[in-house]
Order: structure tokens, then C-alpha cells, then sequence
């Protein structure tokens, strides 16, 4: 999320700062054939072990998001969620990486055409709670924010995507998310990826919005998260 990588690097940066957030806007991420295309499955794959080999391994700086790599007595516990993609794709790709690299068994759960948009449809930050506390994990990896391409539902109205409120609702439900994420003493550290890139016009119109929105939530969190 704030900036971008064309290729993951075989050497892990040493510092937090060094990787202010990953996103994967940008990536060519196109359905072919009913397969992905090979530039995204690897790349994007990359970019994740990156950015999570940053949580993993990087050494304590003066910045409080340095607990993001507090170093356990034990191997770390891992969960995934987000929508289909965590689910079918690249959930099982980053469980064989995150198995074969640090032999770590991570968890993951994948809700087709789910994210913040559409609580009605499915609500994640009223389940995230029950998710954390059945799986009680050290880091959660987060892919949300590809279906959220459309209005805002709420409790009693929708909130259409020119509507200025727009950005701010979908803000604060960003955040909402990471407060859960992270729990109370914000002892649970956070990847956060943006939405893939597809070529609809309305992913191209909102992709970068909800890509700096994510970005910014992240800025204002006040836990550890990427």
C-alpha cells in the first residue's frame, strides 16, 4: 500500500521502514483460461513472503510498529482471511510457502465475493472476533477490498460511490477491522493487502481509492500492521 514492488527480492529488508506496506495494485493479476497468469501468481506470491518475512525477521527499531516483529518463544501462529482469492488461491500458494520456508502451518479462511462493502452480505468485523479468539493467532494476513467496487451498505441506507461519505465510511471500517484484528493490546500484528487489479472500469475507478484508504488507516492505527 504505499508503495509498489515489481519483484520480490531474495534478501529481506532488516528494517520495518525499510517496507512501509505492500499492495498489490499494479500487478497484472487477469483471469486466463480459467488459470492465473504466471506474472501474477509468482509475483504476487512474493510479495506477500516478502512483506511477511519483514514481520518475521526484521530487527526492534524506535518506532512502535517495531512489535510487528516481536520475536515468540514458539512457532508463530498464522491466519488468513479474506475473500475468494485467500480462499482457492492464494491462501493454499502462501500455506506451502510459509510451510516450506519457516515450517510454520497457517490457518486461512476465504469468503467468496465477501469484504467491507457489503456487510449485509458478510459482516467480517463482527466475525473477526470469534476468528481470533477460536485461532488465537500471533499474525493475520488480510486480503480485502477487491469486491469493495460498489456502494456502501448500512443499517438503514446505501452510500453511493460518488457520495463524499463513501471514503469516509469505508475508512473507518478499515480500521474497525484492524482494532479487532489486532485486539485490545494490540499484541496481533497485521498484513494488509490491497485489492488485485482487474480491468473492469469500476475496480480501475475505486481500486486506487480503496488502495489510499487502506493506506491511511494503516497510518492511523495505532498497532502493529503493513
Amino acid at each position: 500500500i504505499g508503495r509498489h514492488i515489481d519483484a520480490p527480492s531474495t534478501e529481506l529488508p532488516h528494517q520495518v521502514g525499510q517496507l512501509e506496506a505492500v499492495s498489490t495494485w499494479g500487478q497484472q493479476a487477469w483471469w486466463r483460461e480459467g488459470r492465473l497468469a504466471g506474472r501474477w501468481s509468482h509475483g504476487l506470491l512474493g510479495l506477500i513472503v516478502l512483506c511477511l518475512g519483514v514481520v518475521m525477521t526484521a530487527h526492534a527499531s524506535a518506532s512502535p510498529r517495531s512489535e510487528i516483529c516481536r520475536r515468540l518463544d514458539r512457532t508463530p501462529r498464522v491466519y488468513l482471511l479474506g475473500s475468494s482469492t485467500m480462499g482457492s488461491v492464494l491462501g493454499p500458494m502462501l500455506q506451502t510457502h510459509l510451510q516450506k520456508t519457516w515450517g510454520i502451518k497457517a490457518k486461512r479462511w476465504g469468503k467468496a465475493s465477501s469484504g467491507l462493502a457489503r456487510p449485509d452480505f458478510h459482516d467480517w468485523p463482527a466475525e473477526v472476533p470469534n476468528l481470533m479468539r477460536r485461532h488465537r493467532p500471533d499474525y493475520i494476513v488480510v486480503s480485502l477490498g477487491t469486491n469493495d467496487h460498489q456502494a456502501l451498505k448500512t443499517k438503514k441506507s446505501w452510500i453511493k460511490t460518488k457520495n463524499p461519505r463513501w471514503l469516509k465510511t469505508y475508512k473507518q471500517r478499515v480500521l474497525i477491522m484492524l482494532r479487532r484484528l489486532s485486539g485490545r493490546d494490540r499484541r496481533r500484528a497485521i498484513v494488509w493487502l490491497g485489492p488485485t487489479n482487474f480491468e473492469a472500469s469500476n475496480a480501475r475507478a475505486l481500486g486506487p481509492r480503496i488502495n489510499r484508504l487502506i493506506r491511511e488507516a494503516i497510518e492511523e492505527f495505532d498497532g502493529p500492521a503493513v
